[in-house]
This record gives C-alpha cells, sequence and structure tokens, in this order.
C-alpha cells in the first residue's frame, strides 16, 4: 500500500509578499489575491479611465474568440497568441 504524500497532492510555492518564510498553497494565494481586490487595496490599477478598461476587456475577449473560433492553423494561431501577449 502506497501512502500519498500531501505535499505532493497539494503543491505549495513560496511567496514575496508573505511575513513568514512558510510557502502557500494555491488555494490560498487566490483566496489572498481576491480579498486584497474585494478591499480595494490593490497596489494600482493598470488602467484609470472605466471606459478604456471596457474597451480593453472587450478587444482582449474578441481576439481571443476571434482566434478560438479560426480553423486550427498552428503558424497563424501562433503569431496570434504572440500578438496578444505583447497587449
Amino acid at each position: 500500500m502506497q501512502l500519498i504524500d500531501p505535499q505532493q497532492m497539494f503543491p505549495t510555492y513560496p511567496v514575496a509578499a508573505s511575513n513568514s518564510n512558510k510557502p502557500m498553497s494555491g488555494v490560498e494565494i487566490h483566496a489572498n489575491a481576491i480579498a486584497t481586490l474585494m478591499s480595494g487595496k490593490a497596489i494600482a490599477p493598470g488602467i484609470n479611465s472605466l471606459p478604456l478598461r471596457g474597451l480593453f476587456v472587450l478587444i482582449l475577449v474578441g481576439s481571443t474568440a476571434l482566434m478560438i473560433s479560426t480553423p486550427k492553423r498552428s503558424l497563424n494561431r501562433f503569431i496570434s497568441s504572440l500578438a496578444l501577449c505583447g497587449t
């Protein structure tokens, strides 16, 4: 009978902004990120103007949907994903 190591089942990651040297699990990292956003204590918004934020999301989602819906040509898809990463 093999026992499952909890460290392999629930991996932990080192976090630079932590007060302790203990690594955090992925769920804890996401919970802290959501709590930070909900409390309004984020470092700084990337885009200050609300209409520009909406336009950015629209372009990002639209281009992603376009890339997914096009035929699967690997070179075109690769170039499209590089272009999306540049934005």
